[in-house]
């Protein structure tokens, strides 16, 4: 299991994993020892989503404030730089016809709402082999957490 924390204050997210006793660690601990048991795999994985996913559309929109008109000007160009940097990763892996980001800050009032619609093709049954490949790396990366947090390495 997995929890997120946003500590808009700190402008960063932490990502938890919790195991069966309710201890948590840092995910970024041993995300090193699965990555090199399962870098072939996740090549792989990447390989056959590439060659069978297209993206017609992404249409990304976010509206957010924070109390601080000053914290909302810096954020806006953060946001602005992750997203489109994110969206040109993605583009250059499976390619995308169509982008539509917006951004759109809120200098008077604390929000945080996010608008996301994508549009893909792609066969059923290649969207089933992606989606068992994901399960089946996420179910092998909480196993090893778990027995990690065991003392089972």
């Amino acid at each position: 299991e997995y929890y997120y924390e946003l500590d808009f204050d700190k402008q960063q997210v932490n990502c938890m994993a919790v195991n069966n006793w309710g201890d948590k660690m840092e995910i970024e601990e041993h995300i090193d020892l699965v990555y090199d048991e399962k870098k072939d795999d996740l090549g792989q994985m990447l390989s056959y989503t590439k060659n069978h996913l297209k993206i017609k559309s992404v249409d990304f929109e976010i509206r957010f404030g924070f109390d601080n008109a000053a914290k909302t000007g810096i954020s806006t160009g953060a946001i602005w730089t992750v997203g489109s940097l994110l969206l040109k990763i993605i583009d250059s892996l499976v390619g995308i016809k169509k982008i539509n980001m917006q951004v759109n800050p809120d200098f008077n009032n604390k929000i945080f709402e996010i608008y996301s619609k994508t549009i893909l093709i792609i066969k059923p049954i290649n969207l089933i082999i992606i989606v068992g490949q994901v399960l089946k790396t996420l179910e092998y990366v909480n196993n090893k957490i778990n027995n990690i947090n065991k003392g089972r390495v």
